[in-house]
Formats: structure tokens, sequence, C-alpha cells
């Protein structure tokens, strides 16, 4: 596979794992006359080897997120440094705020509950592909404290380690690190994630991730700290806040 995603330019590339067969022909219909190409596997594991050797935009993964095999599929894929980029929701029948935690925990970006509607599978696949674009010019580089970020090669690390991070994850951290020492509210965040409200804490559940892979302690985070009724701050470098600079818009 290559280095780099598919061309904006070309019509995105999505990989659908559907075990139901009449799902997977809705899907397929529904998402190529969005203008999308679409590739249906009806094995978790199948689409592992296709993701590699092709430029996937996209993957819709069906599971119930019980199952060990959907579950090690998302982490698989997040593993990979040329996938990381590629966008996964998951598509369930189960509507349990605790399975949308798990698959949001796993990797995922969004996670869309059956029935659905086809006009918002489109819409929230159309989203979560936006989110990953963040114009930057070549080779910006962000820092703020022992962490930094390369915003073209879209590499992150902390204390020179590098991080191991979902394209969601990515994009968070780049928010923070545009903005030190300023609270910035859920409701920001959750616009700059592109999440839709699905009734579980989206916003919680990635700062967790965050603080899982960046903090020292992560029960005691001096980096990316909780403002307590307002949101989240990132200070400079470990409980050190650097000079305000102006608000973000919201």
């Amino acid at each position: 596979m290559q280095n780099k995603l598919a061309n904006e330019q070309d019509p995105p590339l999505v990989l659908v794992v559907e075990r139901e067969e009449a799902t997977a022909s809705l899907l397929s219909r529904v998402l190529q006359e969005a203008g999308f190409i679409v590739r249906i596997f009806y094995e978790a594991t199948s689409v592992l080897h296709a993701a590699f050797d092709q430029t996937p935009s996209l993957i819709i993964l069906d599971g119930t997120l019980r199952d060990s095999e959907d579950i090690g599929l998302l982490h698989a894929l997040n593993a990979q440094q040329p996938l990381r980029d590629v966008r996964k929701i998951v598509l369930s029948s189960c509507s349990d705020e605790r399975d949308k935690v798990r698959a949001l925990e796993s990797g995922a970006d969004d996670y869309i509950t059956k029935p659905f509607s086809t006009r918002e599978l489109v819409a929230r696949a159309r989203a979560v592909l936006r989110s990953r674009q963040i114009p930057v010019r070549a080779n910006s580089i962000v820092r703020v404290g022992a962490l930094s970020a390369d915003l073209d090669a879209r590499r992150a690390w902390a204390s020179d380690q590098e991080l191991s991070l979902t394209a969601t994850e990515f994009d968070l951290l780049v928010h923070f690190l545009h903005y030190p020492g300023q609270v910035l509210g859920r409701e920001t965040l959750q616009s700059k994630l592109r999440q839709q409200k699905d009734g579980c804490r989206v916003v919680d559940v990635y700062i967790h991730r965050l603080r899982q892979k960046i903090e020292v302690d992560p029960s005691a985070p001096l980096q990316l700290v909780t403002c307590r009724g307002d949101g989240y701050m990132l200070l400079g470098s470990l409980g050190h806040s650097p000079p305000t600079q102006a608000s973000p818009s919201k």
C-alpha cells in the first residue's frame, strides 16, 4: 500500500464489511449513488489484506463489538502506520452506550445504530472524511512543551517518543496544540471531531484515550487537564500554562 491516502480528487474508496447480504447490497447501492467506490466483504478479517493492497478512504464495519474478531480488526487497522488515517465507522444493531464507547475506544471514528437512515449514513460518512482534512503548509510542526506534531506527515511525539494515534486522536491533539493554555469546551471540541451526538460523551472518551498516550500517569494528568464545568486545557509543560493566546473561534 502507498504511504499516503488516495488522491482526494478521486472518488473515495469505501470498504464495507457486512455479514447480511441484503444490507450489503443496500449499502453498496446507496454509497455508489453518493459517488463512492465500494467494495463489499462478508468477513472482518478479509478486509485487512485489501486495505493494505489498496488505498481506502473509509472502512464501514458491521459488528456487535462484543465479537473479538471485530474488536481485533479495529485494533489491527489502527496498529499499522499506513492505515491509521483510514476513517472507520461501526454499523451495529447494539444501541447500548457501553458498546458505543467500546467502539470509539477501539479506534472507530463514528458509530451508527441499525436501523439507520441512508441519508444519515452518507452524511456521516462524508463528515468523518472531511474531519481528516486539516489545511496546513507542508512540513508544518507544532510544539507545546514535550508534545509536538508534524501536520503534513500527521505524526506526533511526546518527549521524543512517537505516539500511535488514530486519525481522530491526532486531529484532537492538533486542535489542543493550536490553543495551548486555553480552556476548550466540550461543544467546541465535539464540533472539531465532527461527531454526531449519540448519547455518550464522545469528547470525554477521546480525552481519556489521549491521556493514556501522552501522560506519565493518566489518572493524574499534568498536560491535558480538566477545567471542571468548562472543558479541557493543554498546558505548556507539566502543570505550567503558557501565555494565553486569542480564543479559538466556535
